[in-house]
C-alpha cells in the first residue's frame, strides 16, 4: 500500500491510495480520490422570470462543482440568499439532477419575497424541508 502519481497510469493528475493487496498481477492501480468539501463551486442562472403573481423570483440553476461529488441544498440556499440578498429561509431549491460524469449539476430555484407568499403558494411537503410547517403525526 502506497500513495502514486495516478498519470503514469492514464489518470489525471491526482494523489491517489493503491491498495496493492486486492490488485492481482498485471493490473492496473485502483485509486480513491480524496474530495474536498470546501472546494469552490460555480452557480449559474437561467431562465429568470420576476413572477409579481405568486411573488417570487423563479429560475433554473446550473452548479458547476468539478471537484466535487455533488453540493447539498442548504449551501445553495445559503450562497443564493447571499448572492440576491434575501433570506435562506426564502430560498427554495429543488430538483437537482447531477449529469452522467458529475461535475455539473441543473435544478430550479424559488426566492419568495416574504413568508407569507410564500406559506400561501408552496406545496405542504416542500414548507417542510425548509421548516416552515411541522408534520403532525396521527395516533391510532
Amino acid at each position: 500500500m502506497g500513495w502514486i502519481n495516478s498519470s503514469k497510469y492514464g489518470g489525471t493528475e491526482h494523489n491517489c491510495w493503491v491498495v496493492s493487496d486486492i490488485l492481482s498481477a498485471g493490473s492496473r492501480p485502483f485509486c480513491y480520490l480524496q474530495t474536498d468539501s470546501s472546494a469552490p463551486i460555480t452557480l449559474r442562472t437561467r431562465k429568470f422570470i420576476t413572477n409579481r403573481l405568486l411573488a417570487r423570483r423563479q429560475f433554473v440553476i446550473d452548479v458547476l462543482h468539478p471537484s466535487r461529488p455533488n453540493v447539498s441544498k442548504s449551501e445553495l440556499s445559503e450562497k443564493l440568499a447571499a448572492l440576491y440578498k434575501t433570506e435562506k429561509n426564502r430560498v427554495v431549491t429543488f430538483g437537482f439532477r447531477t449529469q452522467f460524469g458529475g461535475g455539473r449539476s441543473t435544478g430550479f430555484a424559488l426566492i419568495y419575497d416574504d413568508e407569507a407568499s410564500q406559506r400561501k403558494f408552496e406545496p405542504r411537503y416542500r414548507l417542510v424541508r425548509v421548516r416552515l410547517r411541522f408534520i403532525c403525526l396521527k395516533r391510532f
